[in-house]
């Protein structure tokens, strides 16, 4: 691989975690209604895709709190 791909898979790859952190902490319901609104079928995709990877990430933090775990 030539340095100018690498580094392009470098930058794709921080700003992949940039987004993720983003969608973490987003509003759900703000979330939800992009995903469910969005006209372009690509973008719908990816904001369902962002929904679901917060849900996620809420839901293991909630069921990982002492009082949930045995």
């Amino acid at each position: 691989m030539n340095n100018t791909k690498g580094t392009v898979i470098l930058m794709i790859d921080q700003t992949l975690d940039e987004i993720l952190k983003l969608a973490r902490e987003a509003d759900l319901e703000k979330l939800m209604n992009r995903a469910l609104y969005e006209k372009d079928p690509s973008k719908q995709a990816v904001f369902k895709s962002l929904y679901d990877y917060a849900l996620d990430e809420r839901q293991r933090k909630v069921i990982q709190r002492k009082h949930f775990v045995r």
